[in-house]
């Protein structure tokens, strides 16, 4: 696999793929997710694969910087577009997440583009504490102007735990809620975007493919939303001409 990766990361045929982020008031498109894609003669690659063989082999850095400055530079041309500036979030490791880290130096000096507010997704894989690097730097890339959401929320053990250590400028609650569709699991999704609203927490719902799910997450109160019902992961190109052709408005038949 390493040998695969390293082919990857030195060719073309990885991308990265951009997910629009919805602002559930204005019902427009808040930004993108951008999302690492990879293929090869015999198919895509799995980006959870993709991931985790990249931490395996040492080689995590070199492909966050690789998405991320894809990403920046179709995001910053997009926001050419519009009158709004556009949000671009990207995922880190918590593990990556150390002021001398490759990734966070790197973010944080690119971080100045016009139209675009950079965001770190910090996603935890089995990390249980918040440590003194981590803080330090999640504040220079504050420091930096990068903004940083805690991913995937209610499924790890160290989720709240996290909570009180940021004014986190997002959260992004997990699709696991709307799957599991038990009576138990909407009362703790309930409470969970009411304890975040009241902590004054933006709250994002992921994973939103029905109308029905569009319905709930909008009267939960809930600010932003991803899924496929809302927006599939698009290449550059198509997220560009969509965009210059329609703006960042949606389709009123979602609603």
């Amino acid at each position: 696999m390493s040998t695969l990766l390293r082919e990857l990361l030195d060719g073309p045929t990885l991308t990265a793929a951009y997910q629009p982020i919805v602002d559930l008031r204005t019902r427009r498109i808040h930004g993108f997710e951008a999302l690492v894609r990879a293929r090869t003669p015999k198919g895509d690659v799995s980006p959870v694969e993709l991931v985790e063989a990249a931490t395996r082999h040492g080689l995590i850095d070199e492909l966050t910087v690789r998405v991320a400055e894809e990403a920046l530079t179709t995001v910053s041309t997009a926001a050419t577009l519009v009158p709004e500036p556009l949000c671009l979030t990207v995922n880190v490791e918590l593990d990556q997440l150390h002021p001398d880290n490759t990734v966070v130096t790197w973010l944080a000096r690119r971080a100045s583009v016009d139209g675009v507010r950079l965001m770190l997704e910090i996603t935890e894989r089995g990390a249980d504490i918040w440590t003194t690097d981590n803080e330090a730097a999640a504040d220079l890339l504050k420091a930096a102007g990068v903004e940083l959401a805690l991913d995937d929320f209610g499924t790890g053990s160290a989720r709240l735990g996290f909570l009180h250590h940021r004014d986190w400028n997002l959260v992004k609650l997990d699709r696991q809620f709307l799957v599991n569709d038990t009576p138990r699991d909407r009362i703790v999704l309930r409470h969970y975007v009411e304890m975040l609203r009241e902590l004054d927490l933006p709250v994002l719902l992921e994973g939103i493919e029905t109308g029905a799910e569009l319905h709930l997450a909008r009267e939960l109160g809930v600010d932003y939303a991803q899924g496929f019902w809302l927006g599939v992961p698009l290449d550059a190109a198509t997220v560009l001409d969509r965009i210059e052709r329609g703006g960042l408005g949606l389709d009123s038949g979602l609603w």
